[in-house]
């Protein structure tokens, strides 16, 4: 079937009508209208598949909404998060499950407006080692976990800036380093008590563990040789046979 400058015209009102004017699908339309030819070449294929598709969705509640969310948060962060979806649906993408997922974590952050935790010395100490040992981690194990890598540099970035952090980031944090805040945390090498290195070595436990600056978590022994920090995961609790 043909197509008239007439149909054009009214899809081109309808982008319009529907946020997505300044799309290059929007413009396209609106080019064709105001030379009044129809396009050559490509935008023959361009053209008929955008009057196949029809009337678009319109997205002026979603921009409204996420605008809306822009004005009430008053984290810059979030901020930044909520422009990057904005400008996807402005510019007429289709939203990702990741992305509308996020979305859905702003949209409750700021609806919920919980305030920032107010850590102690401890957890103060166990945000920063953690940010340390994901900087010296292996680039393989976060290049294949893009979404969860971006948003702890996002937290981590944020506390450095302005010591801050939100109840569901603190979550979200201690979610992905099980395994180091279990060490630090777990409460497996008192003060005092008598452990083994993997050589048999007696030492006993002078402090309670910390973090190195390599982001390693380190307890200061009393051994043979002297006063030594070691890691806490090369420490046995019963000398080996």
């Amino acid at each position: 079937m043909e197509i008239t400058m007439d149909q054009v015209r009214e899809l081109a009102d309808r982008y319009d009508q529907c946020g997505l004017g300044e799309t290059s699908s929007g413009r396209f339309l609106r080019s064709v209208v105001q030379t009044n030819q129809m396009p050559r070449g490509g935008g023959v294929g361009w053209l008929n598949d955008l009057v196949s598709k029809g009337s678009p969705q319109s997205v002026a509640p979603l921009v409204s909404e996420i605008e809306n969310l822009v004005a009430r948060s008053g984290r810059p962060d979030t901020v930044n998060a909520l422009m990057s979806v904005l400008n996807k649906v402005k510019a007429g993408w289709k939203l990702t499950e990741h992305t509308q997922s996020e979305l859905e974590r702003l949209r409750k952050q700021v609806n919920d407006a919980l305030p920032d935790l107010e850590l102690g010395e401890r957890s103060r100490h166990l945000l920063a080692g953690l940010a340390a040992r994901k900087r010296f981690s292996s680039y393989s194990y976060w290049s294949a976990r893009p979404v969860i890598s971006a948003r702890l540099d996002g937290i981590f970035r944020r506390w450095r800036a302005e010591s801050k952090i939100s109840p569901d980031d603190w979550e979200f944090t201690r979610e992905n380093f099980k395994g180091p805040i279990a060490e630090f945390e777990g409460g497996k090498h008192p003060i005092g008590s008598l452990r083994w290195n993997r050589n048999g070595a007696p030492a006993t436990i002078m402090e309670e563990p910390l973090f190195n600056d390599q982001g390693d978590v380190v307890i200061k022994v009393l051994a043979k040789t002297g006063v030594a920090n070691v890691r806490v995961k090369t420490l046995l609790v019963r000398a080996p046979k």
